[in-house]
């Protein structure tokens, strides 16, 4: 059960790993793309005539990519760093305006505290923080990438809703959640490596009216 439980999270640190690999490499790939856009449109072929076939014009805009690229190699590498500084510093930010979850103190919520305080206890676990998400669906969530910054949330309807049992299994899947390190492949998988499709949405919406489908 324990080497089970322990090769979970190795296994969940190497996912992370790959994600974060596999984002640089796609943002190669977009960087690469774009010196292709860059030689075609604005880049001609020296000494070539108009007669030269459009095969050999495409071979030589290819070429010509590739040194830009490899020249300009630090440019992909600066973006991804700095994705990766604000993603660090403003990924609980980031989920919390999605969710819309707020935190609560142990005064405002004495009975979620302590059930989840009691769980963290017998997990081994530091206490995560606590937020409430103000809808009646009944929901629940982890995130975090640490059992030191590891945050439950919880729907107002779950309160409301659940018997003190079914809430206390509830809170005791998402501490598993933590203790497994599933939360910390989520936060990359959606924060870190999903930074390409929310820069995408954001030019989605940024761009005219009369630009979108």
């Amino acid at each position: 059960m324990t080497e089970g439980l322990y090769g979970h999270q190795r296994r969940n640190a190497l996912k992370s790993l790959l994600l974060l690999i596999g984002f640089v490499g796609l943002l190669s790939i977009f960087w690469y793309a774009w010196c292709v856009i860059y030689s075609a449109i604005w880049w001609t072929p020296p000494g070539l005539p108009q007669a030269t076939s459009l095969l050999y014009r495409m071979d030589a805009v290819l070429k010509h990519a590739v040194g830009v690229a490899m020249q300009h190699w630090f440019v992909p590498v600066l973006i991804a760093a700095c994705w990766f500084c604000i993603a660090f510093a403003f990924y609980a930010t980031m989920i919390r305006s999605l969710t819309r979850a707020r935190p609560v103190t142990e005064e405002q919520q004495p009975k979620l505290y302590r059930m989840v305080e009691r769980l963290a206890i017998t997990a081994g676990l530091p206490m995560p923080h606590i937020e409430l998400m103000n809808t009646m669906a009944l929901n629940a969530y982890a995130s975090g990438l640490g059992p030191n910054d590891a945050v439950i949330a919880v729907t107002r309807g779950l309160l409301e809703e659940l018997d003190d049992d079914e809430l206390e299994a509830v809170l005791a899947h998402e501490m598993s959640h933590i203790k497994n390190a599933d939360v910390q492949l989520m936060v990359v998988a959606g924060v870190f490596a999903g930074g390409l499709t929310m820069l995408g949405d954001c030019i989605r919406n940024w761009a005219p009216r009369g630009a979108q489908p």
